[in-house]
């Protein structure tokens, strides 16, 4: 992937950087859901977000699922890592946040999410 003039050293998704949003990426469960390409490229899965930050590689894949839930609901792309933190990129409104920030946020909120992470 090219970076842009005046893009910054970490990897840039969304559409603001020029990508297109197709139904492979968005669609977690249900039929041609992006699992079935990642299946068996696991690298982890866990609710221990010190195990998540220290396993994630830039461009791993994660996916979460909800305490209650039965399926994964969300894809993120892991786009920045420093030696405290990862941050991921996603496909809700070109955001990204930290693993951290996302957790207290999604579903339930800290400590009740699974995360899967995937590695080409």
């Amino acid at each position: 992937m090219r970076r842009r003039a005046g893009q910054s050293e970490d990897v840039r998704f969304g559409l603001a950087a020029g990508w297109a949003e197709t139904t492979s990426w968005v669609r977690v469960s249900g039929s041609n859901r992006f699992y079935d390409y990642f299946k068996g490229k696991v690298v982890l899965v866990s609710k221990d977000l010190n195990a998540i930050r220290s396993k994630a590689r830039i461009g791993d894949i994660i996916q979460v699922m909800t305490k209650g839930e039965s399926e994964k609901s969300h894809s993120m792309i892991v786009g920045k890592k420093t030696s405290s933190e990862i941050t991921l990129y996603y496909h809700t409104t070109d955001t990204f946040r930290t693993l951290a920030s996302f957790d207290g946020a999604y579903g339930k909120g800290h400590g009740t999410n699974t995360y899967t992470v995937y590695r080409m």
